[in-house]
């Protein structure tokens, strides 16, 4: 389940509390560094 899966799933509220593990989700999705 994607980061953005996440956000529509469980709110914003996931989203703030687990700031850093949605972050690291996104940039290894993305390939971002």
């Amino acid at each position: 389940q994607c980061a953005a899966c996440n956000l529509r799933a469980n709110g914003l509220n996931h989203y703030f509390a687990d700031k850093a593990g949605v972050m690291a989700a996104m940039q290894k999705k993305t390939g971002l560094k």
